[in-house]
């Protein structure tokens, strides 16, 4: 057994993936290497609310992917979401992230951060875009959400450009 088994990962700041699916059967990703390709899967970059009160993470989504999925007006048989919420939580404050100077921790100081820059930063931006490329998603439509559109839009542009998207959909976007 080596030792990266051994390593726990569950505090990592990385992304999470979540999908729901209009199919029969649960989304599988093709074991091939093959890309996630159609225009019938939807990528959504955004972030969950912080208080979870017991509930499911994806919740508040639940009744959008229902729509999306299972309406009259069905569009795709994939609905994937990025949670960045994992990178944005603050470090516990007797760990060894935590800040030296006593100050709050501000979850938007990474969004900042990155709009900030035109190459993705490191940490968030090139954690996404490395999301994305292991994704190998193509043709697929993707949308964020709020001060998450720069970021959407400098992943596009750093990861493949239009092969990897057939559309893109900017929610309420903060520029």
């Amino acid at each position: 057994m080596s030792r990266k088994f051994k390593e726990d990962k569950s505090g990592w700041a990385v992304p999470q993936l979540h999908v729901f699916s209009g199919d029969y059967c649960p989304f599988k990703p093709p074991r091939d290497g093959s890309p996630i390709r159609g225009p019938d899967v939807l990528v959504l970059l955004t972030r969950t609310p912080l208080e979870r009160d017991g509930r499911h993470v994806m919740r508040p989504l639940a009744p959008l992917g229902q729509s999306l999925l299972l309406g009259p007006a069905r569009q795709f048989n994939h609905f994937v979401i990025v949670d960045v919420t994992p990178m944005l939580t603050p470090p516990e404050q007797d760990g060894p992230l935590a800040p030296s100077d006593g100050q709050q921790h501000d979850p938007t100081d990474a969004i900042r951060k990155e709009n900030e820059t035109r190459e993705p930063a490191k940490g968030f931006g090139k954690s996404l875009l490395r999301l994305v490329q292991r994704l190998g998603l193509e043709d697929v439509t993707l949308a964020a959400e709020g001060e998450f559109c720069p970021v959407l839009l400098k992943i596009l542009e750093n990861a493949g450009g239009p092969a990897l998207s057939a559309d893109v959909w900017l929610i309420r976007p903060v520029l």
